[in-house]
């Protein structure tokens, strides 16, 4: 049995559990499409300010290869005086008079750092409501059903709206690949900002959306609706397909905020995948964030790495998507960032991490069990990524560390370079890092892993790594972007121009001509 030393032990244990998961790889389930976040709701300019006075940093702790490599970017289409069409032309059939600045609230400088920069290709785009003008005295758009309003049908002039916004990114060269027309519809009402709908009235303004992307010559995909819970969800799922509309859907949305993920939506076809597209801390005080684990508390880190855990392993969600990535907290409602303007990285970001970096886009989930004992607090998963590598992730619920197994039921495991493993426990805040290598064995003659999951810890697990583009020096860092450090496996060479420099242990950056430091 070769024993792998990585760069971090943990203490002998005491107590330990034991336990063997197995992987089915001829058992498939979801492919994902990633993990994500927002810069709405003003917090791009939130960014922009930190971004300023540290220019990389911000954006290595969302997109970069070191950190958390999110892979999806949700936008705010607005609907009132900060968008597109801020005065009615008059009537549905009028010409429509865009505005379009360029920034749009600071997104479409988010969406180039995230595009251009760190290689996002999901963009999300979901408008909450139609202008104001195109709505009834109600709340819903005027042409669907029980809405008829006295100005007219105004489907095809909302389906329009979303398609210039569409076509004004790519004036940015930036490709929305997802757009979505509500938001939390089930419980808007005649004086909320977003916009009221049910199954029937979506049914009725998708076909007229579908066709006006297709005339635009846009392979967009459309993505509905944005329940406030999963339930709710279900019940829209299930209309539209009374509706004969649900095949026009290419991703399902939801949040969970009235009823978490707990089941998979059925109804569905192989190709239609499912999101949870909104989520956030809404605890008041926040006041255990910092925590890894403490009490369980719902905005501690273990706490978020089981809710995402849930979602995708329980309900087959492709992608969860957090509600703001940097922004400013906010007491009064209790939505919480997961790091915040004083370039505060919460443990929440942490848990995100586990997923988004070791779990890529186009990676599909593969069956696993575990051994009955201590099954109950051993919480287990596994990943096929396109890169070839196969990702587990390990949570363990219970108050003592346990050794586990992880045996390759029908697959080869590669011994070169190796199984990593990576750990999430509780950390002093003033360390600021909160993922560690920790020791595996491998045994080649039953294709083995054995490592230790500490208590109230999630481990991500590499086997079959495929070889690191960075370390041959064959892919370039952009400027300002981390070049290496310790556990970094990204990009080891700066572009043309710039030098990559050595800031500490754990972080080597670009820099441009004659700057050393941030």
């Amino acid at each position: 049995m070769a024993r792998l030393t990585l760069l971090a032990l943990f203490s002998a244990l005491v107590g330990v559990h034991a336990q063997t998961v197995t992987i089915t790889s001829a058992q498939t389930f979801q492919t994902m499409d990633g993990f994500g976040l927002s810069e709405a709701y003003g917090s791009a300019a939130d960014l922009y300010s930190l971004a300023y006075n540290y220019p990389a940093a911000p954006f290595d702790y969302l997109f970069s290869e070191g950190y958390a490599q999110f892979s999806i970017l949700r936008l705010q289409i607005a609907d009132g005086a900060n968008g597109i069409l801020p005065t009615s032309p008059g009537s549905p059939d009028a010409e429509p008079t865009y505005v379009w600045d360029g920034d749009d609230n600071g997104q479409v400088w988010v969406a180039t750092q995230a595009q251009l920069g760190f290689g996002v290709k999901t963009i999300y785009a979901e408008a909450f409501s139609a202008p104001s003008f195109m709505k009834s005295d109600s709340g819903t758009l005027c042409g669907v059903t029980d809405s008829t309003c006295a100005s007219g049908d105004w489907r095809q002039a909302y389906a329009n709206f979303l398609t210039q916004y569409v076509l004004f990114y790519a004036q940015e060269n930036i490709s929305i690949s997802h757009i979505g027309f509500l938001n939390e519809p089930e419980v808007a009402n005649a004086t909320s900002s977003w916009m009221l709908s049910n199954a029937q009235q979506a049914a009725d303004f998708l076909p007229i959306l579908a066709d006006t992307l297709a005339a635009a010559n846009l392979s967009t995909k459309i993505a509905c609706c944005d329940a406030a819970g999963w339930d709710d969800q279900v019940a829209l799922t299930a209309g539209l397909l009374s509706a004969n509309a649900l095949a026009l859907v290419d991703t399902v949305t939801s949040h969970a905020y009235t009823s978490p993920p707990s089941s998979p939506i059925p109804h569905l076809s192989p190709t239609q995948r499912v999101w949870i597209s909104e989520f956030a801390d809404v605890t008041v005080n926040d006041t255990t964030a910092d925590d890894w684990y403490a009490t369980g508390e719902a905005d501690e880190g273990m706490s978020w790495a089981n809710t995402i855990h849930d979602a995708v392993v329980r309900a087959g969600v492709s992608a969860y998507l957090y509600r703001v990535g940097v922004g400013l907290e906010s007491p009064a409602t209790g939505y919480q960032p997961l790091v915040a303007t004083d370039f505060y990285a919460y443990q929440r970001l942490w848990a995100f991490t586990h997923w988004s970096r070791f779990v890529r886009p186009g990676a599909v989930r593969l069956g696993t069990s575990a051994t009955a004992s201590h099954a109950g607090t051993l919480k287990h998963s596994a990943f096929l990524n396109p890169d070839g590598s196969t990702i587990v992730q390990l949570l363990n619920n219970a108050d003592a560390d346990s050794n586990v197994t992880v045996v390759a039921g029908d697959f080869a495991v590669s011994a070169t370079p190796g199984p990593v493993a990576y750990a999430s426990v509780q950390v002093y805040a003033a360390e600021g890092y909160a993922m560690d290598s920790i020791a595996t064995t491998f045994d080649a003659g039953t294709a083995s892993v054995g490592l230790s999951v500490p208590a109230h810890g999630m481990v991500s697990l590499i086997l079959s790594e495929a070889a690191q583009s960075g370390g041959s020096g064959s892919c370039l860092s952009p400027v300002w972007a981390q070049c290496g450090g310790q556990g970094y496996t990204g990009c080891q060479a700066c572009l043309p121009g710039s030098t990559c420099v050595k800031e500490n242990t754990y972080f080597s950056n670009c820099f441009p001509p004659g700057t050393t430091s941030f």
